[in-house]
């Protein structure tokens, strides 16, 4: 029996948690789902594991190991008493004292990427477990897209994945001559519809406006698959990432990429499956500052005047070259299976850890 401590939104952490059920269900691994929040995914295997085995007469062995994913600040809790792992997803460093505090408490914490098992205290037990992406969703386009080149961006709403930058970049690349487009697919969770109205506004005020499609969130990961495989090149200019879903996501349909390579997108980002934009590690950083999730504690990617101007070169080239293929990021989206992910999870929780199954 293994205890699943995790939301299953559409948050990045619900996705991964959405993932790692599906497969645990796949293998018929004795999984019991403790949910954190209301749950996104209605499919029936879901719902079935969830009514079937959280029913009010099931028994349950308190010695059962408990994999929480979640926050690295907010790791105290846990489901019974047996073994204790965490799947955290941090972006800054350093990380702070209490996060360290919070990242001792489980017996074991696996991390996404070698930058961030840099920043746990050498006394905590960790393990790098890579997060994956669904190859039956987000398989490789057959044909290459005729119309105006797009430039497609996905994630959420927020200054870290360079949503402040994105409009400038734009803008200062290209003309109204241009037969370009740019695609903003913010398929985030909920936010203030004040803060979604501002976002909404640095856009409204580009010079190429016009040019610019936002499309709202989307109804589910089909749509988004759908979405990427109609434009022809992915732009990421995050300041932090603890993964970078959807990087992985447009890699495995086989679009082109410019990014950034920070944090976690220095663990699978190199020369065959995208197009870097600065160096690993960054030359500079700056205090991580939003005033929303941020507040100047830790420091990420400084996108300083040279990092702008690296990227409008890159997008430049992108267009009059029509770059349209990555078979390199499709080798890497392979090898970045949520079947691997399960494996490097379980291997470690029944291999290090040793107690009685019962099912």
């Amino acid at each position: 029996m293994l205890y699943l401590n995790a939301p299953l939104s559409r948050t990045g952490y619900g996705i991964v948690s959405y993932n790692i059920l599906k497969e645990l269900i796949r293998r018929k691994e004795p999984v019991v789902t403790f949910d954190m929040g209301s749950v996104a995914f209605q499919e029936p295997d879901i719902i079935d594991t969830l009514w079937q085995r959280n029913r009010f007469d099931r028994v349950f062995d308190r010695t059962a190991p408990c994999l929480k994913i979640w926050h690295q600040f907010d790791l105290l809790q846990r489901i019974g008493s047996g073994p204790y792992f965490a799947y955290p997803f941090f972006e800054v460093t350093p990380l702070r004292p209490h996060e360290q505090n919070h990242l001792s408490i489980p017996d074991h914490v696996f991390v996404s990427c070698k930058w961030a098992q840099d920043q746990l205290d050498s006394s905590i037990s960790s393990s790098i477990v890579h997060p994956g992406v669904d190859r039956k969703i987000f398989y490789e386009r057959e044909k290459i897209v005729d119309g105006p080149y797009t430039f497609i961006n996905v994630g959420k709403w927020e200054k870290r994945k360079g949503h402040d930058l994105l409009p400038k970049l734009f803008d200062k690349a290209f003309a109204k001559k241009d037969d370009v487009r740019l695609v903003i697919a913010p398929n985030g969770y909920d936010i203030p519809q004040e803060e979604v109205n501002s976002w909404y506004s640095r856009y409204g005020q580009m010079a190429l406006k016009d040019k610019v499609v936002i499309t709202g969130r989307l109804k589910d990961h089909t749509a988004v698959a759908d979405l990427m495989r109609s434009a022809h090149c992915g732009l990421f200019v995050s300041r932090a990432e603890g993964w970078n879903l959807e990087l992985v996501e447009c890699m495995s349909v086989g679009l082109p990429v410019i990014t950034t390579w920070v944090t976690a997108m220095s663990e699978y980002c190199n020369n065959e499956n995208s197009i870097g934009i600065g160096s690993d590690p960054p030359d500079k950083l700056e205090k991580a500052f939003d005033n929303k999730y941020f507040h100047g504690e830790g420091y990420w990617l400084d996108f300083d005047q040279n990092a702008e101007d690296e990227c409008i070169e890159m997008m430049r080239y992108a267009y009059k070259s029509r770059l349209n293929e990555n078979q390199g990021g499709i080798e890497t989206a392979k090898r970045l299976s949520w079947t691997n992910t399960v494996d490097q999870l379980l291997q470690t929780i029944n291999g290090d850890f040793k107690w009685n199954i019962t099912y």
